[in-house]
């Protein structure tokens, strides 16, 4: 789910952040027991009297290996 929060200082978002991270859902799938499969993106906008902006910063969940690269390099 999206959250619209705003963050006046570092320290706000560092604990904006690690609330974010905490709440972030991770399972391993039938291709390996490690991969979290989860994505995460933090969208950072900035606006201020002179500059306006939007970061976008994207997890696309790690890659799969284990079966899947054994089969392929075989």
């Amino acid at each position: 789910s999206w959250l619209k929060v705003p963050v006046r200082s570092l320290e706000e978002f560092h604990e904006i952040y690690s609330i974010g991270v905490q709440r972030r859902k991770v399972a391993h799938t039938g291709l390996n027991d490690v991969s979290s499969r989860s994505h995460a993106v933090l969208s950072i906008r900035i606006t201020t009297d002179v500059v306006k902006g939007k970061l976008n910063l994207i997890d696309l969940a790690g890659r799969t290996l284990g079966k899947l690269e054994q089969v392929a390099y075989i």
